[in-house]
């Protein structure tokens, strides 16, 4: 009899195996959140280097050749990719910059204002790919062609926040200064 009692007590019960589950199903959840947030955070925070990296690609080669480097920005419905060409040739000096597919560069006037005389030009097609897109320069001081806004600024957002009336908790903004092409960055 001992020895029975002793045996049924080595086995779980139904509710303390469910109680179980129960706390590895929240537990996983809220990893799987905070996984998905990271994710999140570290597309932003890579595409946001990579953009600055190659708009100060443009600007050097600019300077290096001593002729205007152009900035293609591919538009398809949203902003994820750059190309650099020189003015005189329809021939790229540097890869193609596609951004992760997470996020995009903000095509609103208020939070990329270097897009807003640029996109209110015409859509001209890309020299190499033919997609319409829109450009400006980096000339061989440094400076740009960017005009209007005395701090043009360029913003990258999460694809998801694309369409959103105000910033997003989660942005990156750079500004480009007109004179020297430097770049400066801002972000919550």
């Amino acid at each position: 009899m001992i020895f029975q009692r002793y045996r049924n007590r080595l086995a779980f019960t139904l509710v303390e195996l469910l109680a179980v589950i129960a706390i590895i199903a929240i537990t996983s959840v809220l990893a799987v959140t905070s996984i998905l947030g990271i994710q999140r955070g570290t597309a932003m925070t890579t595409s946001s280097s990579q953009l600055i990296d190659y708009l100060n690609t443009g600007r050097q080669i600019a300077m290096t050749i001593n002729q205007p480097v152009e900035v293609w920005f591919s538009q398809e419905p949203a902003i994820d990719s750059l190309q650099l060409y020189r003015t005189d040739t329809a021939n790229a000096v540097e890869r193609e910059l596609k951004l992760n597919e997470r996020v995009v560069l903000s095509t609103n006037a208020q939070w990329s204002s270097a897009l807003t005389d640029v996109i209110a030009g015409a859509r001209l097609p890309d020299p190499k790919r033919g997609i319409p897109s829109y450009s400006f320069r980096f000339m061989p001081d440094g400076s740009t062609d960017l005009a209007g806004s005395a701090s043009p600024t360029l913003t990258i957002l999460l694809r998801t926040d694309a369409g959103a009336s105000s910033l997003p908790a989660n942005f990156f903004t750079l500004q480009i200064d007109q004179q020297t092409g430097t770049i400066r960055t801002f972000r919550p």
